[in-house]
């Protein structure tokens, strides 16, 4: 009987033994999983995020002076500026106030500049002409300086050689230019001693061309006019002109 019930137990425990080999041999080694495709959208999105996410990292770039719209009108006040000569002194209007200003745009390359200033009939001498009579006399160069043609030995060659010497303004970014609607050279702008503006336009009705030339005839200088007329306190009657150049 014991006989039988050992053989019986090695029996059970031989069985145990074989069903756990076979377990181990059938679901020990996990089965390999399939390799997933790669999704070419997908990926797309994921470089597009990076690179946002890049950009919103990257400095800002600096801003560029706010650009000037034209405003100024004959009868109001002149539009305030503050800009730097050629020697990097600063001139403000308003500190102006009380003395009549002239704006000439200038540009040192400009033919219709140049004879502006080699005829006395135009510019040549007059800030000379008014310089005892509370008249400032400013040049502005509304184009960017420090180039080949535009530089600041070429601005003040050219001065020397019209023979003036008021200031010429620095207006790089041509904002001032633009606050004016100065768009031609020379393009004069007469201001009175209470800032208001009373003249803009030409120098002269010749178009740049000769006095028998003007256009209506007789030849007249508009800026002569206009000053000799805000001096006496007198209303200036030609305001407003076509510039030439």
């Amino acid at each position: 009987m014991k006989t039988n019930i050992k053989w019986i137990k090695s029996l059970l425990l031989g069985m145990v033994c074989l069903g756990l080999a076979c377990g181990a041999t059938t679901s020990g080694a996990h089965p390999a999983i399939p390799p997933v495709a790669a999704n070419p959208a997908l990926q797309k999105k994921v470089v597009k995020k990076r690179v946002k996410k890049k950009a919103k990292k990257a400095p800002a770039k600096p801003a560029k002076p706010p650009v000037a719209i034209a405003q100024a009108q004959v009868g109001l006040p002149a539009p305030h500026f503050v800009l730097p000569d050629l020697e990097g002194k600063l001139v403000d209007l308003a500190k102006l106030k009380g003395k009549i200003v002239v704006l000439e745009w200038f540009s040192p390359t400009c033919p219709f500049v140049r004879t502006a200033h080699e005829r006395s009939f135009s510019i040549k001498g007059k800030a000379v002409d008014y310089k005892d009579k509370n008249v400032v006399w400013l040049a502005v160069n509304s184009a960017k300086i420090d180039t080949d043609k535009n530089s600041i030995e070429m601005n003040k060659s050219m001065r020397s050689e019209f023979g003036f010497d008021y200031p010429i303004l620095r207006d790089d970014f041509g904002n001032v230019g633009r606050l004016y609607g100065a768009k031609k050279t020379p393009h004069l702008f007469v201001i009175d001693g209470d800032g208001v503006l009373v003249f803009r336009g030409a120098i002269d009705n010749t178009s740049g061309g000769d006095l028998d030339d003007a256009d209506p005839p007789p030849a007249q200088n508009y800026v002569d006019r206009a000053l000799k007329s805000v001096i006496a306190k007198e209303p200036v009657h030609i305001q407003q002109t076509t510039a030439w150049g």
